[in-house]
């Protein structure tokens, strides 16, 4: 909360640095007058009568899935970003006192593909060489409960508890693929997504001088098929009186043998937490179970 706060405080501060006036988009007050139906009696649809004229011109680009007032004062925003981000990045010099100073190096740093591309994979060489000396599954383990760069089966967060909403929980569920549901590697619909995920794991090895690529993304996209095999459905996602099932750790690692949830936890630190909130629970036997089966090698991969 207290970087969310301090975010919105700099675009804030760079917005009037910059002098972006707090003009309305649709003068003199901010209400397009144009809206509405002014044939539907406001008794009879309202939601015509309030909105008819300008759905009747609404057109969604070729290039978007949808169209309307949000997304056009998200676009809006965006664009005041970019100007605010530019502006903010013009001179940057070595020493970055002021919010302003910071944010301007962090986006020309991040503007910079000529660096980045001289860079290579050099930025993230620790954490890969974390995973290549990782000698077994709780090595593994271990870095997955980091969070962040190091992917897992299984994944964790911290929510207002259902049934207490007075504090927080810590929440733990099933996952571990990269394409976007399990409908992606099971159905028929998919598989040119699947060839160029596959395609995807492939290049992303040999840019990091990975041993074998090709042999390792076909068994990475072996590997998530059999996680997403053991998914759950998007339709058992949507019941939430499923998903409440809080379980000690000690009772969490015996439903579900074959992952090392202390190592785990611990590196997550959660390891303290008497209590844990497991929603797609029946996923996660066979989820640590393909984990306990699966190569090293291709866990590593």
């Amino acid at each position: 909360m207290k970087i969310r706060q301090a975010s919105f405080a700099a675009a804030v501060a760079l917005a009037a640095s910059a002098g972006f006036a707090a003009m309305p988009v649709y003068p003199p007050f901010g209400l397009d007058l144009s809206a509405p139906d002014k044939s539907t009696k406001p008794g009879d649809d309202f939601y015509q009568y309030s909105n008819g004229t300008y759905l009747s011109h609404l057109q969604i680009p070729a290039d978007q899935i949808s169209a309307g007032k949000r997304f056009d004062i998200t676009k809006r925003n965006e664009a005041n970003l970019h100007a605010l981000l530019e502006d903010a990045a013009k001179g940057v010099g070595p020493q970055l006192s002021d919010v302003k100073g910071k944010v301007g190096a962090m986006y020309a740093a991040f503007m910079n593909e000529a660096a980045i591309e001289a860079a290579g994979a050099k930025p993230i060489a620790p954490e890969l060489d974390a995973i290549r000396t990782a000698a077994d599954r709780g090595a593994l383990t271990s870095l997955m409960g980091r969070y962040g760069f190091y992917p897992a089966p299984f994944g964790y967060w911290i929510d207002l508890d259902q049934k207490d909403p007075d504090h927080y929980a810590a929440y733990l569920g099933a996952g571990g693929y990269l394409l976007p549901d399990r409908d992606y590697y099971l159905s028929a619909d998919f598989a040119t997504h699947r060839a160029a995920m596959r395609t995807y794991a492939a290049t992303l090895l040999k840019l990091i001088g990975w041993t074998d690529p090709d042999a390792n993304a076909d068994a990475i996209m072996a590997f998530e098929t059999k996680l997403a095999e053991a998914s759950w459905t998007k339709v058992q996602q949507r019941d939430p009186t499923t998903q409440y099932n809080p379980m000690t750790p000690a009772a969490l690692a015996a439903y579900a043998p074959g992952f090392d949830w202390q190592a785990y936890l611990k590196s997550a630190g959660l390891d303290g937490k008497k209590q844990l909130i497991v929603t797609t629970n029946t996923a996660f036997p066979a989820m640590a179970k393909l984990f306990a089966e699966t190569p090293v090698e291709t866990l590593r991969a």
